[in-house]
């Protein structure tokens, strides 16, 4: 289930002029082909397409902040064209760059690279937390990271669509020899959003991950991480959160080139209230990867016969010599010896599901990249997916 673009990332990315892009953008078609005999797509492209013509947002709607995040702790804020504060980074837009060479492998991707119209370059060592909200109408953003050789940086990103918004969202990652990268992506939408990433490791490079999705009406997160470097080290644990009328696509690729590479994607998601949701996870470890190590891990619990959740692990193996390779899914109800265990215990099935779901955001730590009790933060998912009391 690995994509066109993730399959050949292990090549130089070719550099688009605007123009070329525009050109792209015309020929390209949304990417509604079938990815299996049951579902005809999982990403909803009619809900993205709108980006073509409707107009810039106006006004920010800002976003509830979850604990840990603070306006004054907000390193760099982008919203509707024009409205952004920074006191960290670089600010940037398309007229700074002279190519693109995040892969197009789709309409999507070409309309976002030539509609963004506020970004910033982090290249400094340090800690950053950022948010990139919407408003009424379209939004759209560029982050660049690059983590200079032997250094360490930890970047959180909250990302937030409202209701009547569309918002389309690019990261850069560039982690160099022997750096470090903590990276924690929060996306909180209503409106639909699509979010695109490449993360690049150089030799010795690692990178923790924190991927948290909170859908909205179509939210679509593709990121691939390329372990470009020896001994490049990639940890991604990401969550999904679905509830009510919703639909998201997560897609985590980790592409090996470096020899004794190591990748594991671990997901944890849930899916309730009538809600569409699908975790995406490929691994690829090619010829050039020896003794390389490749895990991914998807579960979906569903709560109830509304809902809908669909779990695709991939893994390729291109040379005989590795460390250790393995895939795994389940995608099934709350278990009912557990549900019993718990009753026994004196906790309503509610309680217990509860429970289960706290768990399945814990194993992701943004909580603990934010410094806060998962019972805060639980509370604020709560309130963000429309399910407090």
């Amino acid at each position: 289930m690995s994509s066109q673009s993730s399959a050949g990332l292990g090549k130089e990315l070719p550099r688009y002029t605007w123009d070329q892009v525009k050109e792209l953008a015309l020929k390209l078609a949304y990417q509604d082909l079938k990815d299996s005999p049951v579902i005809p797509y999982y990403t909803n492209w009619k809900a993205l397409q709108k980006v073509e013509t409707i107009e810039p947002a106006e006004k920010t709607e800002k976003p509830i902040l979850p604990p840990g995040i603070s306006w004054e702790k907000v390193d760099v804020f982008m919203g509707a064209p024009g409205d952004y504060k920074l006191t960290k980074g670089k600010y940037i837009t398309r007229k700074n760059l002279t190519y693109w060479n995040l892969p197009i492998d789709g309409r999507m991707a070409a309309l976002h690279a030539l509609k963004w119209y506020d970004g910033v370059a982090i290249d400094e060592p340090g800690s950053y937390m950022i948010i990139l909200a919407g408003g009424e109408g379209y939004s759209g953003h560029h982050v660049e990271i690059r983590v200079p050789t032997g250094s360490k940086t930890k970047v959180v990103v909250l990302e937030s669509t409202p209701s009547r918004g569309i918002s389309t969202r690019s990261l850069s990652v560039s982690v160099e020899e022997n750096a470090v990268l903590d990276l924690t992506l929060i996306v909180a939408d209503k409106g639909p959003s699509y979010t695109t990433g490449l993360i690049k490791l150089e030799n010795s490079a690692s990178i923790t991950e924190r991927i948290l999705i909170m859908p909205g009406e179509m939210t679509h997160v593709k990121l691939d991480t390329v372990l470009k470097g020896r001994e490049s080290n990639a940890q991604i644990r990401a969550s999904t959160i679905a509830r009510g009328e919703v639909r998201s696509d997560l897609i985590t690729n980790t592409l090996h080139l470096g020899a004794e590479s190591a990748g594991i994607i671990i997901h944890r998601g849930v899916s309730e209230k009538g809600a569409f949701a699908v975790h995406r996870g490929s691994a690829r470890i090619t010829s050039t990867a020896e003794w390389s190590q490749a895990e991914v891990e998807s579960a979906f619990m569903i709560v109830d016969n509304e809902s809908t959740a669909v779990s695709v692990p991939v893994l390729e193996v291109e040379t005989g010599n590795v460390k250790n390779a393995r895939h795994a899914t389940i995608v099934a109800p709350p278990p009912d010896d557990v549900l019993f265990y718990l009753a026994q215990r004196g906790l309503a099935r509610e309680e217990a599901i509860k429970l289960m779901e706290e768990g399945a955001i814990s194993i992701v730590g943004v909580h603990e990249a934010l410094n806060v009790e998962i019972e805060d933060f639980y509370t604020w998912i709560e309130r963000i997916t429309g399910n407090a009391g």
